[in-house]
């Protein structure tokens, strides 16, 4: 119960790693709004444009409401037929944090309301600019959804993977309408860019343990390969046959290493993982640390004399002296000390 409890401590403190992380500020829109004139709101963390007068028969401005989303806030831009206006504008973010070369998955919610009249200069558009440009019309646009007739549409999911070229892409909006002959609208929400993590999967064997692999919490460093410096450290839950999975590894050359309470420390060196998930990394620990310092020696030997028959409860129980697993301290795990005796794991 022991190791059951330490298990669960850790996976719940453990942070989620970066690449599982959104690069947009604010991408759910439930950080708030700030009013950068009149009763107009955008959300923070991003910025608006607007064209100015579009069709000087009726002159108007773009307007920006925050509005009930899926779930909570969500952004609106809207005009037209409303106010009376011609308008065309829209907001934008430039993300930072990308990495060039690494597919991304770029996703988000939307909603469109307006006319299906090809001749009423609808525009209603989600893109991104990966010169991280800030100009509304610059041709470096790549517009993935363009909704200029098609009418009023419910909230719709749209999901599709780019490629960054540099360290920061912008998301573009454009919505307008030159005879404003409809209220025209789109709402965004949940807007995600981040990198695309592969996952790294094998099977940890625990050497001379007969108790539930899944009991026991088996820490796993990332590194940079030849390297002994972590990028990362993840605490694994194995299933009861030793099966684990770190998920969201980017791109690049590592090696993994691994050690539990009372094992040696593991290294599975040179794992590549280019473009899709890796399988099969499998390493046996080496039982009999029970000080935990990656050698078994003498301070093991007395760590375990200490314990020497004792059971859960017991004043002098010591789990770790506890080498197969059994719940009791007994010549079966002196024997597994012996057995492993002088060994030293990697570094």
């Amino acid at each position: 119960m022991k190791r059951l409890a330490l298990l669960l401590m850790l996976c719940v403190s453990t942070a989620l790693p970066v690449f599982a992380q959104n690069l947009v500020v604010n991408g759910d829109f439930e950080s708030g709004f700030y009013t950068p004139m009149g009763n107009e709101k955008v959300a923070n963390g991003w910025s608006w444009w607007d064209a100015g007068v579009v069709n000087p028969i009726y002159p108007g401005s773009t307007h920006f409401w925050q509005v009930s989303g899926v779930p909570g806030n969500a952004q609106r831009i809207i005009s037209g037929q409303i106010a009376g206006q011609s308008f065309r504008g829209g907001v934008y973010q430039v993300v930072n944090g990308t990495v060039p070369g690494v597919p991304h998955v770029f996703s988000f919610d939307y909603l469109v309301a307006g006319t299906t009249d090809p001749g009423a200069g609808q525009e209603r558009r989600i893109g991104y600019d990966l010169t991280d440009g800030t100009d509304p019309n610059s041709p470096s646009i790549v517009w993935v959804v363009v909704e200029d007739a098609t009418g009023d549409k419910p909230w719709q999911h749209f999901e599709t993977t780019i490629v960054p070229t540099g360290t920061s892409v912008t998301i573009w909006t454009r919505v307008g309408i030159y005879w404003p002959v409809a209220t025209t609208y789109m709402d965004i929400d949940n807007m995600v860019l981040k990198p695309v993590g592969y996952a790294i999967r094998g099977k940890v064997a625990l050497g001379d343990f007969g108790g539930a692999l899944s009991t026991v919490p088996v820490e796993a460093q990332l590194r940079a390969a030849g390297s002994t410096d972590p990028i990362r450290t993840v605490i694994l839950a194995l299933d009861d046959a030793g099966n684990y999975a770190i998920p969201d590894v980017a791109p690049g050359n590592y090696d993994v290493a691994f050690k539990a309470s009372h094992w040696l420390r593991a290294v599975a060196r040179n794992i590549q993982v280019v473009n899709a998930d890796v399988d099969n990394v499998d390493v046996t620990l080496t039982n009999g640390d029970i000080d935990g310092d990656n050698e078994v020696t003498l301070f093991d030997f007395g760590n375990l004399v200490a314990a020497f028959g004792s059971v859960p409860g017991d004043s002098n129980w010591n789990p770790d002296a506890d080498l197969d697993g059994d719940l009791e301290v007994t010549l079966f795990d002196f024997g597994v000390l012996v057995r492993n005796f002088g060994e030293i794991g990697e570094e």
